[in-house]
């Protein structure tokens, strides 16, 4: 059956590999430790393992044990989403699910709002390819060339420092750009005709994904030979936090685990963007974890333990037919 807004609470995880000690799509192996799933958890064990129990509304185990009757679930309006593309983009995942018309009520993703926050807001995404064009010539000739590695690191540079102006205006949340790549030349004694670099811009809610690729191209017009183009782009993400469903999360955590939730915007973006971009209310919280997607990534499973009981209470009180 199609997930609509007729069903009021769809929770969407997402399913992720990461790059770990330069190897590209290394498996992701949880490894407990002290109380907490080590490397490469969050958000995979707070989006996997406990919506098991979630979707169990009556701790029925629908994995450990299929053979048990399920006859709890149909007293509840509740539906699951599990996509596999978050860190590429989520561009065949939940926005191809969304432009399909999937949706809800409310969406709970456990993808960030870590530490008991209401994630507010997320910032927008914006990744560019950026290439410039030199002159090959033999390395102990230069002047018959015109290397395209220091033009593009000239071109770099310029962009560096006028987004660093974002950061001088005192506010803590602010627009970013990160030169993550930069690939050129074939020899050693050649001066390099080619040279490409990609570069992540995450935006305030005060900018677009237009503002940003005019300010670069703006950029990259001083310069003779480097060209732009846009590879991924996506919104920023809004979250009102008096809605009656955030407001029953938050008096629901103080009742069952004396924890009082709180607020933070978030300097990535995530796919709940897809969902608020169509008007559909989007929880984004979670537990207690930290180092996201780096060596030594970790949550505290005693504190998710919690974050079950208390979104297995909120959604038997909220997503009951």
């Amino acid at each position: 059956m199609l997930l609509s807004t007729a069903i009021p609470i769809v929770i969407a995880a997402i399913v992720m590999v990461i790059i770990s000690k330069g190897i590209p799509r290394r498996p992701i192996i949880p490894k407990i430790k002290n109380a907490a799933i080590k490397f490469g958890t969050t958000p995979i064990k707070d989006n996997l393992i406990f919506l098991n129990k979630i979707i169990n509304i009556e701790n029925i185990p629908i994995i450990t044990n299929p053979k048990v009757k399920i006859c709890d679930l149909n007293k509840y309006d509740v539906g699951l989403m599990l996509t596999a593309d978050e860190e590429i983009g989520g561009f065949n995942g939940v926005k191809y699910l969304v432009e399909q018309g999937y949706g809800a009520g409310i969406v709970v993703m456990p993808d960030g709002g870590f530490d008991w926050n209401f994630e507010t807001q997320a910032k927008g995404i914006l990744w560019l390819e950026v290439t410039a064009e030199g002159k090959s010539a033999h390395g102990s000739r230069t002047w018959l060339g015109e290397n395209a590695i220091m033009k593009l690191a000239r071109f770099l540079i310029m962009l560096e420092e006028d987004f660093a102006t974002e950061k001088e205006s005192g506010d803590d949340y602010y627009t970013t750009v990160n030169i993550g790549t930069i690939e050129g030349g074939k020899a050693t004694n050649q001066v390099p005709d080619l040279a490409t670099a990609t570069v992540d811009i995450r935006y305030t809610p005060k900018y677009s994904s237009d503002n940003m690729l005019a300010r670069v191209v703006g950029k990259a017009e001083l310069f003779d030979g480097i060209a732009v183009q846009e590879k991924i782009s996506g919104g920023s993400h809004f979250a009102d936090t008096s809605n009656p469903l955030f407001v029953s999360f938050a008096k629901i955590a103080q009742e069952v685990a004396d924890i009082e939730v709180g607020e933070a915007k978030s300097h990535g973006a995530s796919d709940a963007r897809f969902f608020s971009g169509q008007k559909i209310p989007t929880m984004v919280i979670a537990g207690k974890g930290g180092n996201h997607h780096a060596e030594g990534e970790w949550i505290d499973i005693a504190d998710y333990e919690k974050f079950y009981q208390v979104l297995l209470a909120w959604v038997k009180e909220n997503g009951r037919k």
